[in-house]
C-alpha cells in the first residue's frame, strides 16, 4: 500500500489537496491509472492492492472521503470488504463505490448498499462525477 501525493511546492499547496480517495484494486494498472488521473485533478490518493490491505489501512489511518473498490479480488473481494466495513460504524459511514468489468455494477451497488458504481473501462467524466459527489 502506498500513499501517493501530487508534489506540492509548499505547505499551502499540500493543504489544498482534496480527498483522500482510497483506490482498492488487485490490478496495478488500474490503481496506477486511477491514481494518476485523480492526482492530476488535485486529489490525494491512497492505494491498496487488496481488500485485506484496505482494511488494514482503514484500521490505522483517518478515514478517506470515498473508497473506489474493485468487485472481484483474490483475498477479500468488494462484497466482503463492504461487510467488514459495516461491522464498524465509523467505517460503515465511508462511501464505497464499486468498480467491475465483469459484473452488473448497478445491481451489485444496490445489493451492497454502495454509494455508487463504475463499469470498467471507466470513463473519465463518470469517474470525476462520482468522486466530486464525495470530495467537493
Amino acid at each position: 500500500m502506498e500513499v501517493m501525493h501530487e508534489p506540492a511546492s509548499d505547505e499551502t499547496a499540500a493543504e489544498s489537496l482534496k480527498g483522500p480517495v482510497l483506490v482498492v484494486d488487485d490490478d496495478v494498472r488500474v490503481r496506477t491509472a486511477l491514481s494518476t488521473i485523480l492526482r492530476s485533478q488535485g486529489y490525494e490518493v491512497v492505494t491498496a492492492a487488496s481488500g485485506k490491505e484496505a482494511l488494514r489501512y482503514l484500521k490505522y489511518n483517518p478515514p478517506p472521503r470515498v473508497i473506489l473498490s474493485d468487485l472481484v479480488m483474490p483475498d477479500i473481494n468488494g462484497p466482503q470488504l463492504r461487510m467488514e466495513m459495516e461491522r464498524d460504524p465509523a467505517l460503515a459511514a465511508i462511501p464505497l463505490v464499486i468498480m467491475s468489468g465483469t459484473h452488473d455494477t448497478r445491481a451489485e451497488a444496490f445489493f451492497l448498499n454502495a454509494a455508487g458504481h463504475l463499469s470498467k473501462p471507466i470513463h473519465l467524466a463518470e469517474l470525476l462525477a462520482v468522486i466530486e459527489r464525495f470530495c467537493p
